[in-house]
């Protein structure tokens, strides 16, 4: 065809215009995979056991957490510590007692003689670990041990909204009117104790929220925690949430009414409003759990945020209810781990056997966030991304626990509990894993060559983990200081309940 005067301009202009939507497209792909990084709701029940949920054959119907479950992956085998404290900074470090120096609630001692709770200024936090990943971070709920303010730099959340436990603690100028749990001096907390659960005593970013008769405590943290999700996602950066529950951990007594014969369980929106912090029952604290996790499903759903959201529902160590917080144990350390998402991150898989403890977290939040994950030279845990992405085998080949002066271990055949030779109990117990998922003790008349070798391996791992040094004055003084505890491990788990683990 014969080229007329206009058609070189025509030709030219059409590969300009070309080149520059290709250059606008790479721009927007370039924007996208960074929004594109997934919002992490992390969930952290207080005080809760994998067999007080529906989908880990529980005798309470959780529909919620179900549906979750078999929407991603949900753990059999996964270790908190049997106490709230050293979870808690477990999640927010990766890291063990043999790092931070929390052993328990009433045991906080570091062989470097640091400060451990101000444990934010020696090691990474799993906020600050996002931010620098480029996320925005927010707390909700209970501010049990975070290492130093939420905001601080070292701390690490943009954002917070949390239960303040004492008056004493309330922003400069500020009065609560609200309801108080007890007006006793309780060991190990301040007085008076104010409400988590109706009526609560909230501070939101520095400022004293003004709650009422018909306000709940862990509906206002979820709420906060989507609101700041969408927001983020709005302004275009992804979302860490971090919903540390109130439920279903006791109040510390009656709030407006004598104690006396009182059950320190609240009841629940699902029984109305205003409800009561006492005379309420277990089971329904759980099922409201589910409720909420159902509630905030269908709130990620409307907001068009679900499909680029992971949940992860867990707790910070085994249900108060029947005895197993506080044992050294592996009914103590065992907690539920559900995790949902989209498929890129988490295939669904079901039920999973494999190894996880809660140290895990951080790193594999930050491997979700394609951040730089901290080696274990740095941190205990292991990024288990690539496991839940079904890209690699699960890496953990063993799980170690602790709570006071005692310490577990086990791996996939074999665990040792109990182990505390500060307690005249240096051999603790061995169990055996049956293919049904129950586990057997073996007694020392008992023992096999092929448990015997067990023991010794699972023994010899235990050892290359630092444990105390009472030649060092310091930790002489934290142990002695810790046998007068009011609260203290037990190295027997004692609940008539059946327990077992669902193969």
């Amino acid at each position: 065809m014969p080229q007329t005067p206009n058609s070189r301009p025509n030709i030219i202009t059409r590969i300009c215009l070309g080149l520059a939507t290709l250059l606008l497209s790479l721009i927007k792909s370039h924007a996208n995979d960074s929004d594109a990084r997934p919002n992490i709701l992390l969930v952290l029940a207080d005080d809760l056991s994998p067999e007080n949920l529906g989908i880990y054959d529980g005798s309470i119907a959780t529909p919620h957490l179900d549906r979750l479950a078999q929407e991603g992956i949900y753990l059999q085998n996964a270790w908190a510590t049997p106490m709230c404290g050293p979870t808690r900074v477990m999640v927010m470090t990766g890291s063990g007692a043999q790092r931070t120096g929390i052993w328990h609630n009433a045991l906080k001692v570091r062989a470097d003689g640091q400060n451990p709770v101000s444990f934010a200024q020696n090691h990474i936090t799993l906020p600050r670990a996002m931010k620098d990943a480029g996320y925005a971070t927010a707390i909700a709920g209970k501010p049990h041990l975070l290492g130093g303010a939420p905001n601080s730099p070292k701390v690490g959340f943009d954002e917070y909204c949390l239960h303040t436990l004492s008056t004493k603690k309330l922003p400069a100028g500020s009065h609560f009117d609200g309801k108080m749990e007890t007006e006793y001096t309780l060991p190990g907390w301040q007085n008076p104790v104010t409400s988590r659960y109706w009526h609560p005593c909230i501070v939101e970013n520095g400022k004293l929220l003004d709650t009422g008769d018909e306000d709940f405590g862990d509906e206002i943290f979820a709420d906060f925690l989507l609101d700041f999700i969408e927001k983020s996602n709005r302004e275009n950066r992804p979302a860490f949430a971090y919903f540390t529950m109130a439920l279903p951990h006791t109040t510390a007594g009656a709030d407006d009414e004598t104690q006396a014969h009182r059950v320190p369980f609240p009841t629940t929106p699902s029984s109305g409003r205003p409800g009561k912090n006492y005379n309420g029952t277990w089971d329904e604290m759980v099922r409201y759990i589910d409720a909420l996790m159902g509630k905030i499903r269908q709130q990620l759903e409307e907001r068009s945020l679900i499909d680029n959201t992971i949940v992860v529902f867990t707790s910070d160590n085994g249900d108060q209810h029947t005895g197993a917080k506080m044992s050294a144990t592996e009914q103590g350390a065992r907690v539920p781990v559900i995790i949902s998402g989209p498929r890129e991150f988490i295939k669904p898989k079901g039920s999973s056997s494999a190894l996880f403890s809660l140290a895990d977290l951080l790193p594999t939040c930050v491997s979700w966030a394609a951040g730089e994950v901290p080696s274990t030279e740095i941190i205990d845990g292991i990024s288990q991304a690539d496991y839940f992405a079904y890209k690699s085998p699960a890496p953990r080949k063993i799980l170690d626990s602790y709570c006071g002066t005692a310490r577990m271990i086990r791996d996939q055949n074999w665990c040792l509990e109990a182990v505390d030779p500060l307690r005249d109990h240096p051999a603790g117990r061995l169990y055996r894993y049956n293919k049904d998922g129950t586990r057997t003790q073996l007694k020392p008349s008992e023992m096999t060559e092929a448990s015997i070798i067990a023991k010794q391996y699972l023994e010899r791992r235990l050892s290359e983990l630092p444990y105390f040094d009472p030649s060092l004055p310091h930790i002489e003084s934290a142990l002695a200081a810790y046998s007068n505890a009011p609260h203290q491990h037990q190295l027997e788990f004692t609940n008539e309940l059946s327990w077992y683990i669902k193969k």
